[in-house]
Formats: C-alpha cells, sequence, structure tokens
C-alpha cells in the first residue's frame, strides 16, 4: 500500500534535552555534501513493520537537522510502540549506508557510530533514512 509522503514537524526534536546542536563546520558520511549544517529537511523512508505500525505510511519528510536518537523519540511519540515493535530490531541507513545502534530494554537509544566524536549520528539536510525491519523468507 503507497500514500503519499506526509510532512511532519519535528521543529521540538531538533534539540535534544541539552540544547546540542550539530557540530559547525563538520562533514560526515551522513551528511549531503554542502548541506553538512544547513535548515531543511530529509526524507524518512517506511518499510515492511515499520510502515505498518506508522499507520501504512511509507514515506516521511522530516526537518533538519536532528539525531538518529532524536528521530527515534519523535517516532515513538508520533506511533506508540515502534520501539518495541520496529527499531529494536530494525537496520537503518543513512544515504545508502547502515548505521550501529542499539536500542535498549528501557527503550533507549544508543548510537554507536561517532561519526563526528560527539556521539551522535546527526540526520541533516538532503538525507535519506531508511528503517529496514527483519524480513523473512520461506
Amino acid at each position: 500500500m503507497s500514500t503519499t509522503p506526509q510532512a511532519v514537524s519535528a521543529s521540538n526534536a531538533s534539540q535534544d534535552a541539552k540544547g546540542d546542536a550539530p557540530p559547525q563546520g563538520l562533514s560526515s558520511s551522513t551528511s549531503t555534501t554542502g548541506a553538512a549544517d544547513k535548515q531543511g529537511t530529509f526524507t524518512l523512508l517506511l518499510f515492511a513493520s515499520a510502515s505498518t505500525v506508522a499507520n501504512n505510511t511509507d514515506s516521511l519528510t522530516l526537518e533538519a537537522p536532528m539525531t538518529l536518537k532524536q528521530l527515534f523519540e519523535m517516532l515513538e511519540e508520533k506511533f506508540p510502540g515502534m520501539k518495541r515493535k520496529v527499531l529494536r530490531s530494525a537496520a537503518v541507513t543513512v544515504n545508502l549506508e547502515y548505521v550501529d545502534f542499539e536500542v535498549g530494554e528501557d527503550g533507549g537509544v544508543v548510537e554507536l557510530d561517532d561519526v563526528q566524536g560527539d556521539g551522535k549520528v546527526w540526520l541533516r539536510a538532503g538525507d535519506e533514512v531508511a528503517v529496514v525491519p527483519p524480513v523473512s523468507s520461506g
């Protein structure tokens, strides 16, 4: 089932509880060239059970920048159960590169890809992020 992309405001998620902002002037493999520090949007693609939990939504357009942890918190708030049902076992890619993270028993997110040395995976304007739950074949 396909739905049209929905614009979702994530402005409250663009800073974490400490008011962190993305490091200025740094680039990483998770940013689009020339868009490292710019405000804008990124696309979130939801596959299989991620789409189902998100009310059959295939993609969202979200405000950038934000961290992977902030994205997960926003998804859990908008679609209760997303962490437990999907994110705990899903793979996540940013611009077609897998991101290493863990969702703990308490639902907390630990970002293991320390791309910029700040312990966070930053999602920037122009990025394409995908949530790919495990699939089985038979």
